[in-house]
């Protein structure tokens, strides 16, 4: 517990560290909001599929540093993680003329939860200019448990008629200790202004099984509206 005391600190002092860096010129935060019927990470809802209200705050330090908070919130109900407070640091750099390579760090925290969900990981993607990227993402202490989980994903976005898109990601998730499941996840999108809206389907190869880590449960059709503030 010590040991991952330390880690959090350090990591939020790096965060607090990187806001006092000089802003590129061309470079302004962004925050938006958003609700949505249901709140899914790594293909299953954290929240029995309750509604959530959600607000993102991102800083790009420079070309290469961002760093970023998100709040999203349900109805109360203390036995899942209906609360979600997460904060991240990351390193994106253009490797070739149509390559980007992104290294994440987040810490996910569950404040008012019945039990301790918090945990830690770093995620390391390879994106495409063409829409096409590569995932792979680590937590040594998945969803506060002694379990290691990894993620593995495959993902392709496209433009569509003018200002919309669809984007789909196929992903793997192992907890060895536990299980493995398989996601899918298809996504049509469309931006007005300052709102963008999405209409996603969401399939989980495993609806029965239930663990240490939360139930495994596909939500299906999942409705969101964001609102870009700035």
């Amino acid at each position: 517990m010590r040991k991952k005391s330390h880690i959090i600190v350090v990591y939020y002092v790096l965060i607090i560290s990187l806001f006092s860096l000089p802003l590129s010129a061309s470079i302004e935060p962004s925050v938006f909001i958003r609700a949505a019927s249901n709140s899914i990470y790594n293909g299953v809802s954290e929240n029995a599929d309750q509604a959530i209200i959600a607000i993102n705050a991102e800083l790009q330090i420079n070309y290469y540093l961002t760093t970023g908070i998100q709040l999203q919130n349900a109805r109360k109900d203390t036995s899942q993680r209906n609360r979600n407070f997460s904060s991240y640091i990351g390193y994106d750099k253009k490797i070739s003329t149509n390559w980007l390579s992104s290294t994440y760090f987040t810490h996910r925290a569950f404040p008012g939860s019945e039990r301790e969900w918090d945990y830690d990981e770093i995620s390391s993607r390879l994106s495409h200019s063409k829409g096409l990227s590569l995932g792979l993402t680590y937590s040594p202490n998945y969803y506060s448990s002694s379990v290691k989980a990894i993620k593995s994903t495959i993902a392709y976005s496209r433009h569509l008629v003018k200002n919309s898109y669809f984007k789909t990601e196929v992903g793997n998730v192992n907890i060895p200790t536990l299980s493995s499941y398989q996601f899918i996840e298809a996504t049509i999108g469309a931006r007005y202004q300052r709102f963008n809206f999405e209409l996603g389907y969401h399939w989980v190869n495993d609806t029965l099984l239930s663990t240490s880590v939360g139930n495994i449960a596909s939500p299906k059709f999942i409705l969101s509206v964001s609102y870009f503030a700035f």
